[in-house]
């Protein structure tokens, strides 16, 4: 695939014209970079997400790369199911993020009704678990000192 390139310069009144060949592995490289930029274009920080999704997983005692590389799991951990602490990360990045929810879903190989659905879990289960609301307020305190203050 050829582009070509138009550009002008007033001053000099000159014109250049570029012809330049697309190659499928500069097609691919550009690609992926836009959808990365896309992903990550309305979180200004991208470091700052990891550090939250790190600060949940710290909470439970679980490494990042569980809740990553597993798609679905039921496996009980120490202090409860890996699915739980994945809604949790879902919860705060959402909450403290401007990202897009098939943004959020993508760092965990998952896609954005996967995330809404989880989201809304979180809701409900708000409403019936007592426990839930401090375990909020602990991860949500270390949150604020970690990345705020």
């Amino acid at each position: 695939m050829k582009v070509i390139n138009y550009s002008e310069d007033k001053d000099n009144q000159t014109v250049t014209i570029q012809l330049k060949l697309i190659t499928p592995e500069f097609d691919k490289f550009n690609i992926q970079k836009f959808k990365l930029d896309s992903l990550y274009q309305a979180s200004n920080d991208y470091l700052e997400v990891e550090k939250i999704i790190a600060i949940v997983c710290d909470h439970f005692e679980m490494p990042i790369s569980l809740i990553r590389k597993i798609r679905k799991s039921g496996k009980l951990l120490k202090n409860g199911h890996l699915v739980d602490v994945r809604r949790l990360c879902y919860h705060f990045v959402n909450k403290h993020s401007r990202m897009k929810l098939s943004a959020i879903g993508s760092l965990f190989g998952q896609g954005h009704a996967n995330v809404m659905y989880h989201l809304g879990c979180i809701e409900a289960w708000k409403e019936t678990d007592g426990e839930l609301a401090a375990t909020l307020k602990q991860i949500e305190s270390k949150i604020d000192k970690q990345i705020k203050g």
